[in-house]
């Protein structure tokens, strides 16, 4: 869970958007009109996660498109750690 609220954190930085608070909006896709993510907002949110939990996305996972939403992130992270 510590995962989730950092990650979580990190987005309410640079979206404005409480993923938490708002479960709804979790499966989005960050540039769905519900979210409108700026490319360079993701790519923020992407080296702020690396850097503050120390982890690392594998190439393949950010080719295939995996890094598209705040539960396809969670769940990932999940997954590796």
């Amino acid at each position: 869970m510590e995962n989730t609220e950092k990650v979580n954190q990190i987005c309410i930085q640079y979206l404005k958007i409480d993923f938490i608070k708002n479960p709804n909006l979790a499966n989005k896709n960050f540039f769905s009109k519900e979210i409108n993510a700026m490319p360079r907002d993701i790519m923020l949110i992407m080296l702020e996660i690396e850097k503050n939990l120390n982890f690392k996305f594998s190439d393949d996972f950010i080719k295939k498109g995996g890094f598209k939403s705040f539960r396809s992130i969670i769940d990932y992270i999940d997954d590796k750690l």
